[in-house]
């Protein structure tokens, strides 16, 4: 049971670490210029979920050119 609960928290601070990369991706790019923030939490939410599950199921090797990247954004 403590393994689960160690993976488990290893994957919440991988998770919470690209997230801040995610929200400060979304700060610089112009199509959230003006917008809402919680549309950039969002966007950057989903996308965090994307890089994490590819980067999961590729077992960390994946570009941003893996067919899988195209499915997980329309699944997302």
């Amino acid at each position: 049971m403590k393994q689960w609960e160690v993976l488990a928290d290893m994957r919440s601070k991988e998770y919470r670490e690209d997230l801040k990369i995610a929200m400060k991706t979304s700060e610089k790019d112009d199509n959230f210029k003006g917008k809402d923030a919680d549309l950039r939490s969002t966007w950057a939410r989903v996308e965090t979920m994307k890089i994490d599950s590819l980067s999961h199921i590729r077992r960390g090797k994946f570009d941003e050119k893996d067919p899988l990247w195209k499915f997980l954004t329309k699944g997302l």
